[in-house]
């Protein structure tokens, strides 16, 4: 998720999911290198990923490894917008935080384009096709 602060944005991955699969959390986070912490609240465990280095390795993770359905064009809008905010200088900042914002609310229910970008394909060096096995 990309989260409007002050005069920024910050981008957070979150998993939530219900305190009996806690373990299943571990088993994610041990995979990832232990990045990232760990929360509960009521019935619900997260795993939570906040600071831009740690996010950098998700972004890494999930360019390797992609997303089916429109998680994966809400990754790549995430994607390019942290892109975008690391690249960022004072001199393109407004602009960068008005295309962000921009980016921000074409995601996730607010998605209403449901094609990946053509020049994705080129960009990743090949084009995403679903795989789906029987597992």
């Amino acid at each position: 998720m990309i989260v409007k602060t002050g005069s920024g944005f910050a981008f957070r991955f979150i998993i939530k999911i219900h305190k009996d699969d806690l373990n299943t959390l571990y088993y994610i986070q041990n995979s990832l290198c232990g990045i990232g912490n760990m929360g509960a609240e009521e019935d619900l465990v997260h795993f939570k990923v906040t600071s831009l280095s740690e996010i950098k390795l998700i972004i890494e993770f999930f360019s390797n490894f992609p997303l089916n359905s429109s998680k994966r064009l809400d990754f790549l809008a995430f994607r390019r917008a942290y892109e975008l905010y690391i690249a960022s200088n004072q001199e393109s900042r407004n602009e960068v935080l008005q295309e962000i914002s921009e980016i921000k609310g074409s995601m996730n229910s607010k998605r209403t384009i449901y094609e990946e970008p053509l020049t994705q394909g080129l960009q990743d060096g090949n084009s995403h096709k679903i795989h789906i096995t029987d597992n």
